[in-house]
């Protein structure tokens, strides 16, 4: 069985560019990002937005365990912002006998901001604009992994050619 990779981290920390790693390497990768922009478009209430993310990250799971007992390794580059959606994927997983390991992207504010400007000019497919506005909003939202969540930090460095590094939480 191969194993599902969990990226958590706060908007601009890296996590695409190593799912995009791990899939150089034969991973099947789910972006949570460009699943609801293709289905659903850019804007909409808030509301409806965690309703559809909810649909979306239940079909990927569906995917990934299906594709790890397959024997094809799978990266979710879904941000896993709330301590109960961790949960609930890691549970998820465990009870089917999927094995998974779940990697956090820890990254000061100003250079996750530096990385999204840098991004908002770039605009590459399947990514959201983040306005400065929603990049504190979002910030306030997300819930740091506890000691008790068993997971990596993953250090990408600050440029995009540094080897990523990894420790356990």
């Amino acid at each position: 069985m191969a194993t599902v990779h969990l990226l958590c981290g706060k908007v601009g920390s890296g996590k695409t560019t190593f799912a995009k790693r791990l899939e150089q390497n034969g991973a099947v990768r789910f972006s949570i990002d460009e699943w609801m922009l293709r289905l659903y478009g850019p804007h909409m209430p808030r509301k409806e937005f965690d309703a559809r993310l909810a649909l979306c990250l239940d079909l990927i799971l569906d995917l990934s365990e299906r594709l790890a007992l397959l024997r094809v390794p799978v990266v979710l580059d879904a941000g896993f912002w709330w301590r109960a959606q961790r949960d609930e994927a890691r549970q998820r997983l465990t009870q089917k006998g999927v094995p998974w390991c779940f990697h956090y992207f820890e990254v000061p504010e100003p250079e996750l901001w530096r990385r999204v400007e840098q991004r908002n000019q770039e605009r590459p497919r399947g990514s959201f604009e983040i306005t400065r506005e929603m990049f504190l909003l979002f910030s306030g939202w997300f819930e740091e992994p506890q000691a008790d969540e068993e997971f990596h930090v993953v250090d990408l460095g600050t440029r995009a050619a540094d080897p990523p590094a990894t420790r356990r939480g």
